[in-house]
């Protein structure tokens, strides 16, 4: 039996190879889009600005300075942000829109200001950790001629994406799966490790337990399953 080598000249302590260094969690981001019924393609991303006047409270349309250039479905939520005083504001679509300058909402909780802004996908908030499980089936044999040694074929894998967090109840992320599970729907869900992607796909929410402990913090956990092939963004 062969042994294998390094290449030649290469020792295998590490000297002056800071790739190596161990990756930071906490740089990590998640986004998620709620996906249009029957539709499993990755959504094209969109900053929007709220128009001049900006939108009132009870209002049931966002005026926004950009055109919309993505599909954009009911039920889906909109954190949206000033970035001069650092208020949010929610919203949520009642209409389907993918193109002019006005989304449909349900009446606005309180106004937002003009010159706010939302992005499409939205940003998960507040996760303490963004876990992916991959698992791989394989079909087992084994055959006399093999004196009953086993052997296998891969047959399929599965990955799911573990991501809990704490509550607030105006992460439109969290809102918009949350509404996707209660009614059947699907999301888009992307892992981003130091600003490279890792992960992305359909997914169905399978969990969304929340804790709320008298002497601790109220939580708001998901679970999601990849759906068919999920990208894996290393491997691209």
């Amino acid at each position: 039996m062969a042994l294998f080598n390094l290449p030649t000249g290469k020792n295998r302590v590490l000297e002056g190879a800071a790739g190596h260094a161990a990756t930071l969690g906490r740089k990590t981001d998640i986004f998620i889009a709620l996906l249009p019924e029957l539709v499993r393609t990755a959504p094209v991303q969109q900053e929007l600005t709220v128009g001049t006047g900006g939108a009132a409270q009870a209002a049931t349309t966002i005026t926004v300075d950009e055109t919309i250039a993505t599909p954009l479905p009911a039920n889906q939520f909109l954190q949206f942000y000033n970035l001069t005083t650092g208020q949010e504001y929610l919203a949520r679509l009642t209409a389907d829109v993918s193109s002019g300058s006005d989304l449909t909402v349900k009446a606005l909780g309180e106004a937002i200001p003009a010159g706010a802004i939302t992005a499409f996908p939205n940003y998960l908030w507040d996760r303490t950790a963004a876990d992916v499980d991959r698992s791989y089936a394989e079909s087992v044999f084994a055959t006399f001629n093999t004196g009953g040694d086993e052997d296998g074929v891969s047959t399929g894998s599965s990955k799911t994406i573990a991501l809990p967090g704490q509550f607030y109840r105006k992460n439109a992320g969290y809102l918009t799966a949350l509404w996707a599970a209660e009614n059947g729907r699907e999301v888009w869900v992307q892992r981003v490790i130091n600003g490279v992607l890792d992960i992305e796909g359909p997914c169905g929410v399978t969990a969304a337990p929340s804790a709320s402990p008298v002497a601790g913090s109220v939580s708001a956990d998901l679970t999601l399953k990849f759906r068919g092939k999920a990208s894996e963004g290393l491997l691209a």
